[in-house]
């Protein structure tokens, strides 16, 4: 993921360039300076090599000369910086004239040149660094020729991914994988940059993570400039009108440069509205998502990625869909498959897939190992919320310490998790029907704990499923909001999402709409309605 983060120049950088630049005109006089026009034979007529062997090439303080295209010109307070491409890879020049002064005038984007490369060596960096010693344009035919062969060369790698992802897939899953593919290949190859919204949960990091890595594969194939990511965790289960404002406030004006990513949310009708909002200031929009998305999504985004729009639903999770993509373009390694493993254990995903996954990593890891490391995560997750940088939890992963500080965590974490489950049992009412369970709990609000609501309510509804061997309902009350986790079995005829949500319109006057999946959603309602919902719920499971 290290490619995800831009390099800037330093003060230092610029004389070292500038440094350079002197030794190479000074030490070989058949090289022209850049400030002087390069007589017509001078690079035509030297031995050329690809951007690929000058980057491998051992030889420092050699000089190099390409046909390359260019891709990007940005002067600065010091150098002028080039970006250079050929069918063999992509490389970040320097041309040094004098402080801010524009280097080769003459040359612009889109030109196809022979270039004059010198390379050397960054020492504070440890990596080698290219000076642009001299440059000219190619002929008319030259450069149509070139730039024939290039095109020709990304359409067959872009083929190649296309066919990999798609290959297997038939039917609106291939036409939605076809379409996805298509978007992130055309805003890699022209560098966009990508703003990815992630849901703060492990299925959200997960995805992103993947996400990250598969935009880095992409590059690498297409042998261009790996885009600019920026991560933001969202805590909300939706993509909202003030979203979409901040980020086109904080963007200026960026947005047709831009792609907003929204992975684990966005495909909801909660999410629409916002959608056409950034859309009509110039997003791309590209979502990966699995909760049940609205009818008019497909028409509102570039592209959406939905198991439900191809026959399939919630376990088929964001993270899930994205290893899959990644692993049919490049090989995933070991922390691939945890960080995957782990948002399907999280998201209870089930199918052979998910369960195929689960028990790889199982034995990859160690089945002990990989709970721990769930509560680790998701602890660091929620504790750090929207102050969450999603690449500290790569380099956490990648860290050879790593196992050492889930051990040291983990012990608090369950000390955690068993207090704050001794505090909802303690409030546990049950009512027990025919064929199902219902069961509600209550947390005061005292602060900030850890497990959050939501996560409470999970593990105390998984506790009473295996203790109960029914179909289980559970209503926890939290302040204004009421957290539901409800059985896929008889219970969700009485109380999946929106069969509750009709049912309460009708018993209570001013109950808000449930948002969320239709077996684990939440909705708000004032405190003192809480005992309404409670004897409404009861007259139901007496009724059944």
């Amino acid at each position: 993921m290290s490619n995800i983060e831009n390099r800037w120049l330093t003060g230092a950088d610029f004389f070292k360039i500038f440094h350079l630049t002197k030794l190479c005109m000074e030490n070989k006089p058949n090289m022209s300076k850049p400030e002087d026009s390069v007589p017509k034979e001078s690079l035509k007529s030297q031995e050329k090599v690809t951007i690929e062997t000058l980057k491998n090439d051992e030889g420092l303080g050699k000089t190099y000369t390409v046909v390359a295209k260019v891709v990007s010109v940005r002067e600065t307070k010091g150098p002028t910086l080039f970006r250079l491409e050929d069918n063999t890879g992509s490389i970040m020049t320097a041309a040094f004239q004098g402080r801010g002064i524009r280097a080769f005038p003459e040359i612009n984007r889109g030109d196809v040149i022979v270039a004059q490369i010198l390379k050397g060596w960054d020492e504070k960096k440890n990596i080698p660094s290219f000076v642009l010693v001299g440059a000219e344009k190619a002929s008319k035919e030259e450069a149509e020729k070139f730039l024939e062969e290039l095109e020709k060369g990304k359409e067959s790698v872009k083929n190649e991914i296309m066919a990999s992802v798609v290959g297997g897939c038939e039917g609106k899953k291939a036409e939605l994988l076809r379409k996805s593919i298509s978007v992130l290949l055309e805003c890699v190859e022209k560098n966009k940059m990508f703003v990815v919204k992630y849901h703060l949960d492990l299925d959200g990091v997960a995805s992103a993570l993947l996400f990250g890595k598969l935009v880095e594969i992409m590059s690498k194939k297409l042998k261009v400039k790996s885009p600019q990511i920026r991560f933001f965790g969202m805590r909300k289960p939706s993509y909202t009108i003030e979203d979409a404002l901040l980020d086109m406030q904080s963007l200026g004006g960026e947005a047709e440069n831009t792609v907003l990513v929204i992975l684990d949310n966005g495909s909801t009708k909660d999410d629409v509205d916002a959608l056409k909002l950034a859309r009509a200031d110039g997003f791309k929009v590209v979502v990966v998502d699995h909760h049940p998305p609205d009818e008019n999504v497909e028409d509102v985004v570039n592209s959406v990625l939905n198991p439900y729009l191809w026959g399939g639903d919630k376990n088929e999770n964001t993270a899930l869909i994205l290893y899959e993509m990644l692993e049919l373009v490049n090989n995933p390694d070991e922390h691939d498959l945890l960080i995957c493993a782990l948002a399907v254990i999280a998201d209870k995903s089930k199918g052979e897939r998910a369960e195929e996954i689960v028990e790889k990593a199982k034995e990859v890891w160690g089945e002990e190992f990989v709970e721990k490391v769930r509560w680790v995560l998701d602890y660091v997750i929620t504790v750090l919320n929207t102050r969450l940088d999603v690449l500290f939890v790569e380099r956490m992963l990648r860290d050879e310490r790593f196992k050492e500080m889930v051990d040291v965590l983990y012990p608090t974490i369950s000390s955690m998790i068993e207090s704050r489950m001794g505090e909802m049992s303690s409030s546990l009412e049950v009512v027990e029907g025919k064929d199902i369970v219902v069961a509600f709990s209550e947390l005061k609000g005292k602060g900030w704990q850890y497990p959050p609501a939501g996560r409470s309510t999970g593990l105390l509804f998984e506790k009473l499923k295996e203790e109960k061997g029914k179909s289980v309902a559970l209503f926890c009350f939290v302040g204004e909001n009421v957290i539901v986790r409800v059985d896929e079995g008889k219970a969700s005829e009485f109380f999946a999402k929106d069969v509750l949500g009709n049912m309460l319109k009708e018993e209570i006057e001013g109950i808000a709409e449930p948002g969320g999946h239709d077996v684990a959603y939440s909705f708000r309602a004032e405190e003192e309605m809480h005992e309404k919902i409670k004897e409404a719920v009861k007259k139901r499971v007496a009724e059944g």
